[in-house]
Formats: C-alpha cells, structure tokens, sequence
C-alpha cells in the first residue's frame, strides 16, 4: 500500500519553532527593561537619600554653630542686619579635597542658583519665577561676607560631607511670597526681618534694631 505525504504541512515544525523564539525573546526583552526600570529606581532613591541626608547633615553643623554655647573658631555669629548690609550673606563651605565652592561666582559649579528667589530688598537681583534658576550674583557691593569653612568631620578630604555649603540670611517677610507671615495685609512689612518668639514667627515690630532686642 502506497503511502502519501501532505505536502502542506511542510514546514509547520520550523514556523512553531521560530514563533516560540520570538515569544521567549519577547519576554526575555520585558524582564530586562523590568531589571533596568528597577535599578534605575533604586539609583534614583539613593541619589535622594544621600542630597537629603547631606543637605541636613550642613543645616545640623550651622545650627549647632549658631548655639551661644559654643566658642572659639566654632562659633558662628549669624548676619546682624538684613540684605542689602555688609556682610550680611553668609556662606559656610564645605569643599571636598582639590574642590573649590564658590556660590557667589556666576557660572561655577556651585554657584548659588536660589539667592534670587528670596525676594530681599537692596540685592539688585530679581526674581525670574518658579523653576527659573538664578544666573546673577547680588549686585549689592560687600553683602558677602567671607566664606567660613565647615569644622565637620574630613572636610577638605575625599570623605568630607557631601554638602558644599549653606547660605545665612535674616529672613524677611517677603521670602516666603505669597505666604507672608503677616498674611500679606501690609505691603509696608514686606522687607522687614521676620522674628521667632520660641513658638511662632512674627514680623519684627517697628522701633526695635534686632529680634533680639524685643520683648
């Protein structure tokens, strides 16, 4: 008895087969955009963490520096008046080893992009809205007051705190735009300091030179 083959069905095995590649080929594609999308996310939140955690270790060294407790080279003593007075921006720099941070000099690495954000009077500097970085020193001659150098722990080495600096200021009732501490009723407050009585801040009263000295 003769035997026939189904010519039709030629080729079949190979079309099955190369489906199946194409199938594990597609997956193996979405688990490594999977494995990439995750490393990236965990790459993200750890650059994160570590400008969080630097940025709070600089506020911490300043804080404890401002305390009255503390004397010598470690004290700081914070602006007596507000922009635009002498030396009345201060910065405290934390350079790595061979860095140099410069936040007052236009166009270096860490010049200091937010200064015009602060709407303080007498800097010559204008706000150029939300999101829009600062490209301009304060016009102001002799507002910068000299760098003071960070005493934490490593600076100037390769393991120094990753924080470059933290900018000193008084605050003005302004800086906050549009959430005045006085809720905005008194354009005349405006560039008038902002004081902290323990539990609230307030508008410096007039007649008073420092916060210190009212009651």
């Amino acid at each position: 008895m003769k035997r026939h083959r189904n010519h039709e069905e030629r080729g079949v095995a190979l079309l099955m087969a190369l489906f199946a590649i194409m199938l594990l080929s597609a997956i193996a594609i979405g688990l490594m955009y999977m494995s990439d999308t995750e490393t990236s996310i965990n790459r993200n939140y750890r650059d994160q963490q570590r400008a969080f955690f630097a940025a709070q270790a600089g506020l911490a060294e300043v804080r404890e520096r401002l305390t009255v407790s503390n004397t010598g080279t470690h004290l700081i003593v914070g602006p007596a008046g507000m922009p635009a007075l002498a030396n009345s921006v201060m910065y405290v720099i934390n350079p790595a080893s061979g860095e140099t941070v410069t936040p007052t000099v236009p166009g270096s690495r860490y010049f200091d992009t937010q200064l015009c954000h602060e709407n303080l009077a007498g800097l010559g500097m204008t706000n150029p809205g939300p999101g829009v970085q600062c490209t301009t020193a304060a016009s102001s001659p002799g507002v910068y007051a000299p760098f003071i150098t960070s005493d934490a722990p490593f600076n100037a080495t390769a393991a120094a705190l990753e924080y470059k600096w933290v900018r000193l200021t008084a605050k003005a009732n302004m800086s906050g735009s549009p959430f005045f501490v006085d809720g905005g009723a008194n354009a005349a407050t405006y560039n008038t300091q902002v004081c902290y009585d323990g539990l609230n801040e307030k508008v410096m009263p007039a007649g008073y030179a420092t916060c210190s000295s009212e009651p």
